[in-house]
């Protein structure tokens, strides 16, 4: 949720004192400055020496911000800031590497050049200087073409801003166009979504009132071409690209309706159009449902809109405001929609870090008696994705007495982001900072902990397969193997910034919930489509007989459909069917009762049977006590989860070893050694392994002396590495969780790697109008002692606008070793002579294992074709962590040595390892001469793993233009003493 400034900062801004650092004399600025490069590694000259006024005018002023205007001024680390900005510049050239040296030392090395950066700064300032004598160096390294200083620069901003919080992010070139049109709702164009639909482009929604909607074009047409150009070898961005343009200006699509035997031809006029943010339909009884999918700039009117069609000739029984799954937006616009239902009262109160105003951020919302269009009853719907905007317009309605609230706990995102320019001119520049708290009424502060319904709502899936729970308890941290987290502003890490998070209030315990069923083929013949007899209407006439007779959702559908099974929207339906004008917020909890103690009647007993079809004692007509949780009670489960479980005995069956490619079957197998019984028992898997991760187990009410066993089938995909996991199995009765998990560590064996080689002959043929066009025939070979699954080859994006694909990408079915394929790529040149020559990388990907190989070509646009020959990938191997088929995983308790080799017979370029998002180790051949005349180079490195599996990442490009890539994981574990 964010504001965006009318206009950039003020010049002032880059003037202005720093918090930190105005302490520093002239002789100990003189002594920062030329003190503190490390001399005895330096086997280049040291960066120039300047003064503040040579300094990036990018950086200073993202800095200056940052220091005057963050929200939390205790999470701006100096130190940890320049060790992450220049760590940020490792990606950009496999030149660069960035290693530790000693305490507050980092050893930068690029194209064979060495030089020591102290790290060890107290301020911003300080961080500057030394950040920009780092770029310096740097940016006088031999890199590649492509990577000049201000890619630099942009690179370390995008570092430095990770270490503070996840919302605050670095904007570039196109990015903030995209940013700006989703927030501000408006764009030039034709008015329509599109997407990839079966492997074509298609029209995905026409906006009614925009030239796509006019023109009558229909969602699911195939876009074949815009403007002449083909769509096939194009991704949605970039067809999405050339359709936008400057308004007025026409665009023609070439379109493809179902089975129509020629094409349509389209041209339309490009114009301003809105983007909906909005769908509102009505409902049987005169039920309005708008449907809000985020908050743009234009959200309010157009929502004024919706709810006036709404009202037009009718009285409303009432407003269902459905704002699951949107994730906020412009906190002004949500705030306009709370004063459509709300006279008078502060919506909300935004405060920086001091708890003083932020310049060109709105202080203060009151509402406004005249803004006021719709008084009746209104139920609010929210979900677990529900965030920042969505959030303001739940939860002020909740607090100022409006609204039912109904769903689950919402997201928790309590804080502003801006948008600042640092740069207009050239490639624009922006950045988007966390500068401010937003505060409900009563001073409510949601994030990291949300909003909480006034009836939580939750939804059992049963697959025949795996039961799917609608609880999410949050493991603490120490369980999942995560330290105390990186700091910086964060829902999780650092949930207050300043101020206490709502635990009462907008946020006591729901006063009812709701457990429902949603039954999938298979587990229970005819359930999925058969209608229950509770589903049919009744019309109820008067506010006395809700207590005996609630009225029921007359929403169309049967038990197969989404509608029928959507509770929340039922229910919300049902109680406003009753209200008869009530619009306060206890009225309408207390009409909600009778309506949810039917549906638990209803939903108890169905899911009573319908456990028992698959043999589960449950007593599901006792009300899950576990649903009704708040923030309130968070450290209570916290406490409880790291408990043991009391008078139970539990254990997980898994086969020794999980391999790739097979299935298999887990088994949660529980005893109750107590002499009291256990209610609704069910079991959560949770593990760092994407194969047992987030499964639960439904076992059903346990009797003393009873033992139950529950089992789910996996299976482990093709191409999964080898590695260890470790997983964590918790246990859960009506109430909540039991206790601290059972622990264990599972063992996946991978299969053995492909390897792939790539050769490409090319003919051209000169076409009507001067072009020509470049049919490639892709040649693969699996060179490796694996098998391949599906392979994806496809050209990268040309640089030149003048060249166009044809095919976006073409696939190879599996390879066995020493088997090759092959494909036909094609491509258009528009002008030969003024681009005789194609800059080209070709890319085939295992989809399976991920393993691929990219080649680096030049191809003729005219005249005789071209033969590549083969070019055969670097060979890549480990002696740790082992690679070899049958090896076990590694682990590691604490710091360890990869080591390994890279080989090419037609020679390498270079080289480089990483260890998650840190490299370790680079090689080329450009600043070595003895590497330039091997073929083989050795990789040594040493490491420190982080807790729970890492990636080891090893990358090698050889002389004849191939990147190949490898990956391998290591489990970091805790040393024993």
């Amino acid at each position: 949720m964010l504001s965006t400034p009318s206009s950039s900062p003020s010049g002032s801004c880059r003037q202005a004192p720093l918090r930190r650092g105005l302490h520093l004399t002239g002789l100990a600025l003189l002594i920062l400055l030329l003190g503190w490069p490390g001399s005895s590694l330096a086997q280049s000259p040291e960066p120039p020496e300047k003064g503040t006024e040579g300094l990036s005018p990018l950086i200073s002023k993202a800095l200056q911000i940052i220091d005057t205007l963050y929200l939390h001024p205790a999470a701006v680390d100096p130190k940890r800031m320049l060790r992450a900005a220049v760590q940020g510049t490792e990606h950009m050239d496999p030149a660069i590497l960035v290693t530790e040296q000693g305490v507050d030392k980092l050893l930068l090395q690029a194209s064979g050049q060495r030089w020591i950066l102290n790290t060890d700064v107290v301020d911003l300032r300080e961080m500057e200087l030394r950040l920009d004598q780092a770029l310096d160096f740097l940016s006088t390294a031999r890199l590649s073409e492509e990577v000049d200083r201000d890619q630099l620069e942009q690179a370390a901003l995008r570092g430095l801003l990770r270490t503070i919080d996840r919302h605050s992010r670095l904007f570039a070139g196109n990015s903030l166009d995209e940013f700006n049109t989703r927030f501000k709702g408006t764009l030039v164009g034709i008015g329509s979504t599109i997407g990839k639909r079966g492997g074509k482009m298609r029209i995905i929604r026409p906006f009614p009132d925009a030239p796509a909607g006019r023109a009558g074009l229909k969602p699911s047409d195939h876009i074949t071409h815009v403007d002449g150009v083909s769509t096939a070898g194009l991704t949605v961005e970039e067809t999405v690209d050339r359709i936008r343009g400057p308004k007025g200006m026409p665009v023609v699509l070439t379109i493809v309706r179902g089975e129509e035997p020629g094409p349509r031809i389209f041209v339309l006029v490009r114009e301003k159009v809105l983007v909906p943010s909005i769908e509102s339909e009505l409902l049987a009884g005169d039920v309005g449902l708008i449907r809000i999918e985020r908050f743009s700039q234009k959200t309010s009117a157009e929502f004024e809109r919706h709810l006036t069609e709404l009202q037009q000739g009718r009285r409303l029984a009432g407003v269902v405001l459905d704002l699951r799954g949107n994730t906020g937006g412009s906190m002004r616009h949500a705030s306009r929609i709370v004063n459509f239902f709300v006279e008078q009262g502060t919506i909300i109160r935004t405060e920086g870090h001091d708890g003083q105003p932020v310049s060109r951020l709105t202080p203060r919302i009151d509402a406004q008696t005249e803004r006021l269009r719709y008084s009746g009853p209104v139920v609010t719907l929210i979900d677990r994705r529900t965030a920042s905007g969505a959030e303001i317009v739940a939860g002020a309605l909740k607090m100022m007495g409006r609204s039912l609230t109904l769903g689950a706990q919402s997201y928790g995102k309590g804080t502003v982001q801006k948008i600042y320019p640092l740069r207009k001119s050239g490639e624009k520049v922006s950045m988007k900072l966390t500068v401010a708290r937003y505060l409900l009424p009563e001073e409510t502060f949601v994030n990291g902990v949300g909003v909480t319904p006034d009836i939580a709502l939750g939804t059992l899936w049963l697959d025949p397969d795996q039961v799917v729970l609608p609880d999410d308890f949050r493991e603490p941290a120490e369980l999942r193997g995560e330290g105390s987290g990186r700091g910086g502003l964060d829902g999780r890490r650092n949930p207050g910034a300043g101020r206490e998070q709502a635990t009462s209030g907008i946020n006591s315990a729901p006063v009812m919930n709701l457990l429902s069923a949603r039954v999938l083929e298979g587990w229970a013949p005819g359930e999925a489509t058969t209608e229950s007899p509770e589903s049919k209407p009744r019309q109820v006439t008067s506010q006395a007989e809700t207590n005996s007779a609630p009225g029921v959702s007359d929403l169309p559908g049967d038990a197969g459909e989404d509608r029928f099974n959507d509770m929340d929207l039922r229910l919300a339906h049902e109680v406003i069917l009753t209200a008869q004008g009530n619009a306060t917020r206890e009225q309408l909890i207390a009409l909600a009762r009778p309506q949810v103690r039917h549906w638990q009647q209803v939903q108890g007993g169905r899911l009573t049977t319908l456990a028992k079809s698959r043999s589960i004692p449950l007593d599901a007509g006792k009300n899950p006590g576990w649903m009704r949780r708040s923030p309130g009670t968070e450290q209570q489960v916290r406490k409880r989860l790291l408990a043991p479980p009391p008078q139970l005995d539990a254990e997980l069956l898994l086969p020794e070893q999980l391999e790739a490619g097979e299935e298999t079957r887990v088994i949660v197998r529980v005893r109750n050694t107590g002499s009291v019984p256990v209610q609704g028992l069910r079991a959560r898997l949770h593990s760092s392994s994407r194969v047992l991760d987030d499964i639960d187990f439904l076992l059903g009410d346990l009797e003393p002396g009873q033992k139950r066993e529950s089992g789910v089938p996996i299976s482990v995909y093709r191409g999964a590495p080898s590695r260890l996991d470790p997983w964590r199995l918790y246990l859960i009765d009506a109430q909540g969780p039991l206790g601290g998990p059972y622990q264990g560590t599972a063992r996946t064996l991978g299969e053995a790697r492909p390897q792939l080689a790539l050769k490409v002959l090319s003919q051209t043929t000169t076409e009507p109008g001067g072009g020509t066009r470049i049919d490639c025939n892709v040649q693969v070979r699996n060179q490796g002692q694996g098998r391949s699954g599906e392979l994806r080859v496809q050209f990268g994006r040309p640089e030149d606008e003048g060249v166009e694909l044809l095919e976006q990408f073409q696939s190879i079915e599996g390879l066995n070793p020493a088997q090759q394929g092959e494909v036909q790529l094609s491509l258009r040149v528009r002008d030969p002579e003024a681009l005789p020559q194609l800059h080209l990388r070709l890319r085939a990907r295992d989809r399976s294992t991920g393993v691929s190989s990219t080649l680096e070509l030049e191809l003729p646009s005219s005249g005789a074709g071209a033969d590549t020959g083969w070019r055969e990938p670097a060979r890549i191997t480990m002696g740790f962590p082992y690679d070899r088929a049958g090896d076990p995983p590694a682990r590691a308790a604490g710091p360890f040595t990869i080591h390994g080799e890279v080989e090419s017979g037609a020679g390498l370029d270079w080289a480089e390892l990483r260890l998650g998002r840190d490299k370790l180790w680079t090689a080329s051949a450009a600043t070595s001469p003895e590497r330039h005349q091997s073929h083989r180079w050795e990789l040594r490195s040493p490491a420190t793993p982080e807790l729970g599996p890492n990636r080891i990442t090893v990358r090698a490009h050889s002389l004849s233009g191939i990147t190949s890539t490898r990956e391998f994981w290591v489990l970091g574990e805790v040393a024993k003493p």
